[in-house]
C-alpha cells in the first residue's frame, strides 16, 4: 500500500483556496486536517470529527449537516474575503500542527485495510 508523503499532500492541496467538505458524518476528519495542514481554508459540515481539532469560526467555517445552501454561502464568504481566508487557514494550520500528519494518515490507511 502506498502512503502519501507530506510533500505529495501539500502539492495536491496547494492549489485550493478553500476545501469544501460536505460530509454527513465524519469520525476522523482526515481530509480537512490534511487541507488545513497544507494551508487551505476549510468549509465543512459541522461534524464532531472535524470540530475536535478545528475551532468553529476561528479555523473552520461550518454549516449544519445536510444544509448545502449554508455550506455554499460560507464558501462564498471565504472566497470573497482573502484576509479572512488567510487568517482562518493560518489558525487551522496551527491547530493541526500538534498532530503528526504522516503518522495519522498511516494509521487511518491501516484501519481502512483492516476493516474494509
Amino acid at each position: 500500500h502506498v502512503r502519501p508523503s507530506v510533500e505529495t499532500l501539500r502539492a495536491l492541496y496547494n492549489g485550493a483556496a478553500v476545501l469544501l467538505h460536505p460530509s454527513r458524518s465524519e469520525g476522523w476528519g482526515l481530509v480537512p486536517m490534511e487541507a488545513a495542514a497544507c494551508g487551505a481554508a476549510v468549509v465543512s459540515s459541522a461534524n464532531p470529527g472535524i470540530l475536535e481539532f478545528l475551532d468553529e469560526d476561528d479555523s473552520v467555517s461550518c454549516a449544519p449537516v445536510g444544509d448545502g445552501e449554508a455550506l455554499g454561502a460560507r464558501a462564498v464568504q471565504l472566497l470573497s474575503d482573502p484576509a479572512r481566508r488567510r487568517r482562518q487557514a493560518e489558525a487551522a494550520r496551527a491547530a493541526v500542527a500538534r498532530f503528526d500528519l504522516a503518522q495519522t494518515s498511516a494509521l487511518f490507511l491501516d484501519l481502512l485495510q483492516t476493516y474494509a
